[in-house]
């Protein structure tokens, strides 16, 4: 209306365009150093709050992260949604301290820190006897409750075992003395106490006698 009092009408239309469907994709739960894909959609450019402008992009978070996705269509209308990645710890795989044996002894690994264990010779349990001829090391990976892994190495030392010899077969007449001597260790025992390398004997029977020879490393 004009200040004479004359009228004349006009329209204006507001357009509403609907907002953006944002959808960052479902959770996802990971262990620890794992990666995880996460792939936004619903718009014509993305923006992360990691400042990555792709629609899909790679992470590897060390702990739980919730990362948000703006959205913005061909209107230049935004939407957001978010998407949280769970990060479960890894185990403390543990195969126990290293041991050192005698070749033909056993040796017995405990193994902790999981649920689960697999040991790379095929034992299945924490526990395991074995009697390598050689060092060797055995690894052990140890599952967790939630599925995640982790491995840990045990050596065994194998010793040799001394060139024990107690000399060669003696024939004495009765009541002579015959006068063993052992070789190959650094300490001797025999099946009559002595704890000498020779020893003299005087048998009235035929006898046989057995050193135990001990090497240095035992």
């Amino acid at each position: 209306t004009s200040s004479n009092g004359c009228t004349a009408s006009d329209d204006v239309q507001v357009t509403v365009n609907s907002l953006s469907s944002a959808n960052a994709g479902p959770d996802q739960t990971i262990c620890q150093g794992q990666s995880a894909t996460l792939t936004a959609n619903g718009g014509s450019s993305y923006i992360w709050n990691n400042g990555s402008a792709a629609s899909s992009f790679v992470v590897v978070p060390f702990t739980t992260t919730t990362f948000t996705v703006t959205i913005s269509d061909l209107n230049g209308c935004t939407a957001s949604d978010d998407v949280t990645i769970n990060v479960n710890s890894l185990p403390a795989a543990n195969a126990g301290p290293d041991q050192t044996i005698c070749n033909g002894q056993t040796a017995t690994l405990i193994a902790g820190g999981g649920a689960n264990y697999l040991w790379s010779n095929g034992g299945t349990t924490n526990s395991i006897n074995v009697s390598p001829a050689s060092n060797a090391t055995y690894t052990v990976t140890v599952t967790s409750g939630n599925g995640c892994t982790a491995s840990d190495n045990v050596i065994v030392v194998v010793n040799s075992l001394p060139l024990a010899n107690a000399g060669i077969d003696q024939t004495i007449c009765f009541g002579q003395t015959a006068t063993l001597t052992a070789t190959g260790g650094a300490t001797y025992q025999w099946n009559t106490g002595s704890s000498s390398s020779a020893i003299n004997v005087t048998p009235s029977v035929t006898t046989t006698y057995t050193v135990t020879v001990t090497s240095g490393n035992g």
